[in-house]
């Protein structure tokens, strides 16, 4: 019985020692389980901590967008109007220009009306004056100069 006793005993020993291993390996399987699940929050918050960063980016992204859009549509609307402004500059200029030339033309016509009314008293003196002259080149009573002509 005794034998009995100590295989009862041994085998008692063998389970407690395997229960004690059991219960080292169970607490270290929990240490390891509650590390791992640390790591998938501090995983999940710095993934959270990302996505609320993009999320912030993106909103911040199309704020600008539509600032850009505003100030591109201000730019553009700016041209147009300049382009309008100077397509009007210069259509006025072309008008301006082309009544230069009109008052011009009209200069030209009226200086070239008097140089042939001067021109034509100028032949009209001279014929006068060959009229006045004697072949002699003395004067006569009968053909004043014609500045006393004129005046008498």
């Amino acid at each position: 019985m005794r034998n009995s006793q100590e295989k009862v005993k041994s085998e008692d020993y063998e389970l407690k020692m395997e229960n004690n291993k059991l219960k080292a390996e169970a607490k270290e399987a929990t240490l390891t389980l509650d590390d791992l699940a640390r790591q998938i929050q501090d995983g999940q918050a710095a993934l959270n901590r990302t996505v609320l960063e993009k999320d912030t980016r993106i909103e911040a992204l199309k704020l600008e967008k539509g600032q850009l859009e505003g100030e591109l549509s201000q730019a553009e609307w700016r041209l147009v109007e300049q382009a309008q402004q100077y397509q009007q500059t210069i259509e006025e200029l072309t008008r301006a220009r082309s009544m230069d030339a009109s008052a011009l033309q009209m200069e030209h016509e009226c200086a070239v009306k008097l140089n042939q009314e001067k021109d034509f008293e100028i032949a009209e003196l001279k014929r006068r004056w060959s009229r006045w002259r004697p072949t002699t080149r003395t004067r006569t009573k009968c053909c004043p100069p014609p500045w006393q002509a004129r005046s008498s």
